[in-house]
């Protein structure tokens, strides 16, 4: 609002919404009073009652969990893990905000099988510490993104560059983000993770919100145990994919856009979400470079130490991933909810061979198909013979996921709801792998699908939701004696269920 303007409830209506995303104000009650004054124009003077927040929050918490992986015998995992939150709403004077988070997790398995081979308790380890340091001004030093869609007519906002450049300098907090994780899987890998990023949020209003991650670095850096190197050792997928990699982005990283459907009093609404993911095209254009002045085609990496193993790679791929929700009320205890997901991720240049493999798809587990558990499902129609021991974890991904799912949910009784639902979902490889037959993704893709259906049953508290759900495999993505129908499963019913035990709904 400024002072001599016409009145403008957009307007009104923005100031209110910039002063609400001050973390500092707890409430904004706006109140108007017209003058009237007799011969002129009448005015509105606005007053703003601003409630003000806690400048210091601390928080600890505590969470219990519960998971369960199938291989050749059943592995029940119970977990715990402990976080304290450091929160600064205003550490400079300017409503900057300082987030300092710490975490430590366990799981533990407690029905493993102590053998010589494999005699620990504990299945997992993780530990992270995260900083972020948030401004509520859009920083550009180098005018870079204040060019995205810039216009002198302020009434050319018609197309999405013109309204981006309208949200980043008007709505746009900036954020930075410096983080150390650390991962060890018993008897697979351990692996660090460091990584820093200068990113901007953005909620032009309710319905729509935007992260753009501009400059971003992560390391990171796996270390196989034997086990897990027999497996790398006969995947060459997994292999040229497990590595020291650094993800780089000097002018852009990644994005996420969510938007909702505006009315919600209708029976139907929705929600999508999508990402893009680049990483190394500024190295890979500094490296083609090099080589067109030096006439060697020589790639460039990280290698402080010297040592063959201590080499880090400049990693080069994109990604991009696309999800939409529909629900429907069909009554008023009851509710259709559909889900698709889909992403593809490629390397591109000549020296990334493949997709790190933490950027790679999988499905299964309790957030996807429900029949088959995490990392359990695909890559396509391959059959995967090798000998698993029961102790491991599954470990299969792909390039290109389709997900997708199906509820119908109702109300049971007191504070319990019940489901019904059908998911069918697979990974493919972009590239053909000769030592993993029907892997990569063709014109047959769709006879692939693993099929699920089942039931299940939440404790709907408000503040959280504890769900289980029982997943029975109706269509297998390759034959099982002689046929992807899995009918000795169905006459096996209600045996045979794989359970997922999670918090929170699937989606």
């Amino acid at each position: 609002l400024h002072p001599y303007e016409f009145t403008n409830k957009d307007n009104l209506d923005h100031t209110i919404r910039n002063l609400g995303r001050i973390e500092l104000i707890k409430f904004v009650s706006p109140s108007a009073l017209v003058d009237s004054t007799p011969g002129g124009l009448p005015t509105i003077d606005y007053t703003f009652l601003l409630t003000r927040n806690k400048k210091i929050n601390f928080d600890l918490n505590g969470e219990l969990t519960y998971s369960n992986i199938a291989s050749q015998e059943r592995k029940s995992l119970f977990g715990t893990s402990f976080s304290t939150n450091y929160r600064d709403r205003n550490i400079f004077g300017r409503a900057e905000v300082l987030n300092v988070n710490l975490e430590l997790g366990f799981e533990f398995n407690f029905f493993n099988k102590q053998t010589e081979t494999y005699p620990q308790l504990l299945n997992s380890l993780n530990i992270g510490l995260g900083t972020d340091l948030s401004f509520r001004r859009f920083m550009d030093p180098l005018k870079i993104y204040h060019m995205i869609g810039y216009t002198k007519d302020p009434e050319k906002t018609t197309n999405f560059a013109n309204r981006l450049h309208k949200w980043l300098v008007e709505d746009a907090s900036s954020r930075l983000s410096m983080g150390f994780g650390y991962v060890v899987i018993t008897d697979l890998y351990d692996y660090y993770n460091v990584n820093a990023n200068l990113n901007y949020d953005i909620q032009p209003d309710p319905f729509k919100k935007l992260t753009i991650t501009r400059i971003g670095f992560d390391l990171f850096v796996p270390t196989a145990k034997p086990a897990y190197q027999a497996i790398l050792d006969n995947n060459k997928f997994l292999q040229e994919s497990f590595g020291n990699q650094l993800f780089t982005g000097f002018l852009f990283r990644n994005y996420l856009y969510e938007i909702n459907s505006k009315n919600k009093a209708k029976p139907g609404h929705f929600r999508v979400l999508h990402s893009a993911e680049l990483s190394g095209l500024e190295m890979y254009a500094i490296n083609s470079i090099a080589n067109e002045i030096s006439g060697n085609q020589k790639e460039i990496v990280l290698n402080p130490n010297g040592k063959p193993e201590d080499v880090v790679q400049f990693s080069q791929f994109a990604k991009g991933e696309i999800d939409i929700r529909y629900y429907r009320d069909l009554s008023r205890n009851t509710t259709f909810a559909l889900k698709l997901n889909t992403g593809i991720a490629s390397p591109y240049g000549p020296y990334t061979k493949q997709v790190p493999y933490p950027k790679q798809f999988y499905v299964g587990g309790a957030l996807s198909n429900r029949a088959w558990q995490i990392r359990q499902l695909g890559p396509g129609g391959y059959e995967d013979t090798t000998a698993i021991d029961p102790n491991l974890p599954f470990y299969q991904t792909g390039d290109f996921k389709i997900d997708a799912s199906a509820e119908l949910r109702f109300k049971l009784f007191w504070y319990f709801d019940g489901v019904l639902f059908m998911d069918a979902a697979n990974v493919w490889i972009l590239q053909e792998d000769t030592t993993r037959l029907g892997a990569n993704l063709t014109g047959s893709f769709l006879s692939e699908f693993g099929v699920g259906y089942g039931y299940g049953i939440r404790l709907d508290l408000d503040f959280f939701i504890l769900r289980l759900d029982l997943g029975y495999k109706l269509f297998n993505p390759y034959p099982v004696n002689g046929s992807r129908y899995l009918k000795d499963n169905v006459r096996r019913f209600p045996g045979g269920a794989e359970p997922q035990i999670a918090v929170g709904l699937p989606f």
